[in-house]
This record gives structure tokens, C-alpha cells and sequence, in this order.
């Protein structure tokens, strides 16, 4: 019984690579609630909660200094307006507690269930024996790729532009928020593209009882050209559809029965994980 489950909690190298980009950038900001170590996932450590805190400390405290020091010394108007004061005060102060309560959400609460969650979704490809894991984890992972570059190029331009003003304290307070906002932008990529994980396999399904239906035959052995909705940030749905056609079999009552009712499960954890990150966006 050890040895099963051991053999089912074992993250495929595909799968891990297929996250690395997002998660490794996560660790990097100190905003990760999943680690992939020794290829099984886990939650955060003793250490990387401490670094997280003392990260969060000093970018508090910095935010805070850089930002009354700023309008004390460059915003007259606002800093001889009380209630301008006060409303700039209370904006961004609302501002940062969003973004730094993403982060403690994500580092100190639920990340055992996010673990559970990244094993499950592997278990259910593993459920649906889905061929070609390896060429499904690399088309994940492409897309997943793409949005974290695009993430760190926006904010490292923000951070890049603000630092010619030749303002130490904006440049200080921009750097704060472009910090806070890149792990919220980071983890709202993450959940929607795990989202799209548990979406493609649901169209999996629903391409193989299509075909199964001869209503996915096309002319051509119906592999679907370049066609198909998707885009540069998620797969096309003719991307399913080859996965598909490559992977051909007939199903059984039982097998579809089996097939949704783990890929409802996927989506009730998925829900669980982040409903924080949803509910704030």
C-alpha cells in the first residue's frame, strides 16, 4: 500500500516543467504556495515563510517611508489638504493590503490542498490514459512561459521608466508596487492557466465521444489544420483536436462516467485553491 502511494503522488518530469516558469518566478518574488522538490509537490518550508514575512516587513515599511516621504516633499497640495491626504492614504494603503493578502493566502494558508490539488491533476491524465503526456505537458508549458515573460517585461519597464524620474522615494514606492502587483499577476496567471489544464481535458473527452460520433471527421483525417479558437496564451482547440485523433479509442459508459467524475473533482479542488485569487480579481 506505501509503495501505491508513493507511485501515485510522483510528479511526471513533463508535468513539473510544464510549471516550472511560473512557480520558479513565484519563488523568486517570495510568493509560491507549491513546491515541486524531489518531484513531489509540497507546500512552503519553515525558511521560505520566514522570507516571505520579512519580505512583506520590508516592503511595508518601505512602501509606507517612500510614499509619505514623497508627497510630504513633492505633492504640496496633497500634503496641505487633509482630506486629500488622508484619501491618497487610504487608496493606496487598500491597494497594497489586496496584494500583500494575496501573497499571505497563497504562502501561509491552503497550500496543502494546492499540493493535493497539482497531484490530482496529473492523476487525472493518468486516469484518462492520455498518450503523449510529455508533447501535452511542453504545449502547457510554452503557454505558461509566455505569460510570466510577458508579466516580468511589463513591471521590469515600469520599474525601468520610474527609476529616470531621478526620484529616490518614487522610484522606491514604484519598485513596491510593481513587487506586489507582479505576485498578484503571477498567481491570477496561475490559477487561469491551470484552469485551462483542467479544460483541456474536459474537451479531451469531449473530442474522443465527438469522434466517436463521426462529427470531428474532416476530409483530411480530420486533424483540423491551424484552425480553431485559442490563442498565443492558451492551446487552440485544434491542438485538442490532434491530441485527440492521435490518441483514438472507443469509450465505455463506465470509462466516461469515470472520466467526468474526476475531472469534477479536479474542478471542486481547483475552486478551493483559488477562490481568494477569483473572488479579489
Amino acid at each position: 500500500m506505501a509503495s501505491e502511494f508513493l507511485a501515485t503522488n510522483i510528479l511526471e518530469d513533463g508535468f513539473i516543467k510544464s510549471f516550472a516558469p511560473i512557480l520558479f518566478c513565484q519563488k523568486l518574488f517570495f510568493s509560491g504556495r507549491t513546491n515541486f522538490e524531489y518531484r513531489f509537490a509540497s507546500g512552503p518550508n519553515k525558511r521560505q515563510r520566514i522570507l516571505t514575512v520579512i519580505a512583506l516587513i520590508l516592503i511595508i515599511c518601505l512602501f509606507n517611508y517612500s510614499r509619505f516621504s514623497y508627497i510630504m516633499n513633492y505633492e504640496t497640495v496633497i500634503s496641505n489638504d487633509k482630506f486629500l491626504f488622508a484619501l491618497n492614504q487610504a487608496s493606496t494603503s487598500v491597494y497594497m493590503i489586496a496584494m500583500i493578502a494575496s501573497v499571505i493566502q497563497a504562502r501561509f494558508f491552503d497550500f496543502n490542498k494546492a499540493s493535493e490539488f497539482y497531484m490530482k491533476l496529473q492523476e487525472i491524465g493518468n486516469i484518462m490514459k492520455m498518450r503523449r503526456s510529455k508533447a501535452r505537458s511542453y504545449a502547457m508549458g510554452y503557454h505558461r512561459s509566455i505569460a510570466t515573460v510577458c508579466i516580468l517585461i511589463v513591471f521590469a519597464s515600469a520599474f525601468m521608466y520610474s527609476s529616470q524620474w531621478y526620484n529616490y522615494n518614487l522610484t522606491l514606492m514604484m519598485s513596491c508596487i510593481c513587487w506586489a502587483t507582479a505576485t498578484f499577476c503571477l498567481e491570477l496567471a496561475l490559477c487561469l492557466h491551470t484552469g485551462i489544464d483542467l479544460i483541456a481535458k474536459l474537451k479531451y473527452l469531449n473530442g474522443i465521444l465527438k469522434s466517436e460520433c463521426a462529427a470531428l471527421v474532416s476530409p483530411r483525417g480530420g486533424r483540423g489544420g491551424r484552425g480553431g479558437r485559442g490563442g498565443w496564451w492558451y492551446p487552440r482547440d485544434a491542438l485538442v483536436q490532434r491530441w485527440v485523433l492521435e490518441d483514438k479509442r472507443a469509450l465505455s459508459d463506465s470509462d466516461v462516467t469515470l472520466y467526468l467524475k474526476e475531472i469534477f473533482k479536479g474542478y471542486k479542488m481547483f475552486s478551493d485553491v483559488f477562490k481568494f485569487q477569483v473572488s479579489q480579481h
